[in-house]
């Protein structure tokens, strides 16, 4: 007999390679589509097999997971569990299923507990229809809450093929202290706490399907954890055995992670970052997704709000007068796209006072934080041409980065004025700040945007405003629009003489942000080289002049969107072009994005 795989209480599911699993059977425990929850069925909803309580428990339904999203979504609520310290192991759920015509199955469910109930759930299985024995345990870590996805995996188990007496007991076990123990730990135990499940499930690869490559049927998931604290990534895998595991931090390596559980012990703020793991069997590998790990201090610092920061920059030369001393700040990040080359990061921060650039020295190699992020930043103050910044560095352990949240809402934006360049005082309070700059024009003596640098705006009075393109963007060579138009960004500094009172900057980061009913279309494109038959030129690049020698090959590929959604139209030039070259039109996608294809080899 083989020795079972670390059982794993992960949540997500995905399943890759050329041999996709089948569902043998599955309960839903809905009835029909009734929109009552309370009229469940233990009949599987899909296959055959029977489930059925054991050790005396009752049953009932009531509503079901999350994750089934039917109308009539029950679950199958079991009460009546042994006294405390009876029976452990005894009472719960058995589902009988018959694996016959299918190898390496795994169970998959989901499972709720009330604050009362029993917090430990042994798995046991059968493979004669009357011997059990254990398949490891799951706990609950918190009352009424659904655990989804969790997952046992018998494929080391060759008897559990091609069984037609193949069932699985979930029943409730002691915890290490000898007694039953509470989901929550506020509570004690009753045996009128309740069990839940839903979405139950036996999956397994048709009987000689032969080899199967290695696959990640559940990815590891995020954490966040305080320092100090252990943070445990787990992944579930299938495939021909044996399955070899390597985790990675930030793409290198871990060395000695070599388990399908990668636990870090007393973790500290310079493990935050990304982990994923790479699966390997004699047929083929497969990668995990990127789970990421992030770490808040074990005290939180006292927050500083930023508009105390940009008090702190001297009146004459707009200089910041204090270097040496090191403020946190929290707010969300209001720009796209990262401003500066990598490996560093800079991005701009908003709290509910003000805004201010952070210079993240590094930081690409941790993580880039993205429009909508809620960060903290330690980090003393610097300037970069006028630009008030924080600078927070990785090889400094006194300072740091460090995502709370993702997917907030932007603060809304500063409307800008154009007067307002003449009162640096003014704009220095605004700096770093999102703002709106509405009712613009530009002049279209070039119709489109240069690759990087600056462009003026005039509002209704003709005044002007400088708007900065940064090569990063997706702005550069994108069409201005014809009319009015508002623009979204950041607002920047750039001075390179004292005072720093001059070269303020609205900068969007996004094509998107430059919003106009009369903006063309957008058109993004990617140019690939093959064949070359010269040294030195990018295979892969964005220029706007190429010249092929015989037998080499460029194709160019457009993307081709408009920022309102309406309908766009497109004429592909013919005239003049050799026989050997050719455009491809596709329909627009399910966002409206066309893409063009333009192939030519010279002759």
């Amino acid at each position: 007999m083989k020795k079972l795989l670390p059982l794993l209480l992960v949540l997500g599911w995905a399943a890759t390679g050329a041999q996709a699993q089948e569902v043998i059977a599955e309960w839903n425990f809905n009835f029909g589509d009734d929109a009552d929850t309370s009229t469940g069925t233990t009949a599987p909803a899909t296959g055959a097999g029977t489930a059925v309580p054991i050790g005396g428990v009752t049953e009932s339904f009531f509503s079901g997971s999350i994750r089934d999203g039917a109308d009539d979504d029950s679950g199958w609520n079991l009460s009546g569990f042994p006294a405390q310290g009876e029976l452990p192991q005894t009472a719960g759920a058995e589902f009988r299923i018959s694996t016959e015509g299918y190898q390496d199955v795994v169970l998959k469910f989901d499972w709720r507990t009330s604050n009362t109930a029993a917090n430990w759930l042994q798995v046991l299985f059968t493979t004669d229809g009357t011997t059990w024995q254990p398949a490891g345990r799951f706990q609950s870590a918190q009352g009424g809450w659904w655990f989804t996805e969790l997952v046992v995996d018998f494929a080391p188990y060759d008897e559990t093929d091609n069984n037609p007496n193949f069932a699985v007991r979930l029943v409730s076990d002691f915890g290490d202290s000898g007694q039953y123990e509470p989901a929550n730990e506020g509570s004690n135990y009753s045996p009128n706490g309740t069990w839940r499940f839903d979405l139950v499930s036996l999956l397994g690869f048709p009987l000689g399907s032969g080899p199967v490559p290695a696959q990640i049927i559940t990815q590891p998931q995020s954490l966040t954890v305080r320092e100090g604290e252990d943070a445990t990534f787990t992944v579930s895998a299938v495939g021909t055995p044996p399955l070899e595991y390597q985790w990675f931090f930030n793409d290198s390596p871990i060395e000695g992670a070599t388990n399908a559980t990668l636990t870090l012990d007393a973790v500290t703020l310079l493990q935050a970052g990304f982990y994923k793991v790479r699966v390997v069997n004699v047929i083929g590998e497969v990668e995990s997704d990127p789970a990421e790990l992030v770490v808040e201090p074990d005290t939180p610092p006292s927050l500083t709000p930023i508009a105390e920061l940009r008090k702190l920059v001297d009146p004459v030369t707009f200089l910041p007068t204090d270097t040496d001393t090191i403020f946190t700040v929290e707010g969300i990040v209001i720009n796209h796209v990262s401003l500066t080359g990598m490996p560093n990061v800079l991005f701009y921060l908003q709290d509910d006072t003000a805004g201010i650039a952070v210079y993240w020295r590094g930081g690409a190699n941790q993580f880039i934080p993205e429009a909508g992020d809620r960060v903290r930043v330690t980090a003393r103050l610097a300037h970069f041409n006028g630009l008030l910044e924080l600078v927070p560095n990785t090889s400094q352990a006194d300072t740091g980065v460090w995502r709370i949240s993702t997917g907030n809402p932007l603060p809304a934006p500063t409307p800008l004025s154009f007067a307002a360049k003449y009162d640096p005082a003014t704009l220095e309070a605004l700096e770093g700040s999102y703002v709106v700059a509405e009712n613009v024009t530009f002049d279209t003596t070039d119709p489109n945007f240069p690759s990087s640098g600056v462009v003026q705006l005039y509002d209704a009075t003709f005044e002007t405003f400088a708007m900065y393109v940064d090569g990063r963007t997706d702005i550069g060579g994108q069409p201005k629009p014809r009319g009015t138009a508002t623009v979204y960004g950041v607002l920047g500094q750039y001075d390179r003489s004292d005072p720093r009172s001059d070269g303020y900057q609205i900068i969007p980061t996004r094509y998107a942000d430059i919003v106009s009913t009369e903006k063309p279309p957008s058109i993004v494109f990617t140019n690939e080289l093959a064949n070359l038959r010269r040294p030195g030129d990018a295979v892969i690049n964005q220029f706007t002049d190429h010249g092929l020698a015989p037998g080499e090959s460029l194709t160019s590929t457009l993307l081709i969107s408009d920022s309102e959604g309406r309908p766009i139209q497109i004429q592909t030039p013919t005239d003049g072009l050799p026989p050997t070259a050719h455009w491809e039109v596709g329909p627009p996608d399910a966002d409206g994005v066309i893409t063009a294809t333009f192939t030519w080899s010279p002759d």
